[in-house]
């Protein structure tokens, strides 16, 4: 699992790749590279939001799922309690 990692260069004197206006990097790792790069930020895009990741609640009659743009998309998991006849029909 990756995880995320920042620093502050200006306390850890790291060399940052692009942008050292803001005090702020993150790290990242390449596959076949040993040595971390510590890039700005700005340089970056998330580009995986888990679509179609769902989350539930026990007890609550929704559902959220996660849309390719990392929204979260609201959506009811009630039953239809909605009658299958007519009110006027009794039988």
């Amino acid at each position: 699992m990756t995880r995320l990692r920042e620093t502050t260069p200006s306390v850890t004197r790291i060399e940052v790749i692009g942008d050292r206006t803001a005090d702020y990097a993150l790290a990242v790792e390449l596959e076949n590279c040993e040595e971390t790069v510590w890039l700005d930020p700005d340089l970056l895009e998330f580009v995986d939001h888990a679509p179609g990741l769902e989350i539930s609640l026990r007890g609550i009659g929704k559902k959220w799922v996660r849309t390719p743009g990392g929204e979260w998309d609201e959506k009811s998991t009630a039953p239809n309690t909605r009658p299958t006849k007519p009110w006027w029909k009794f039988w």
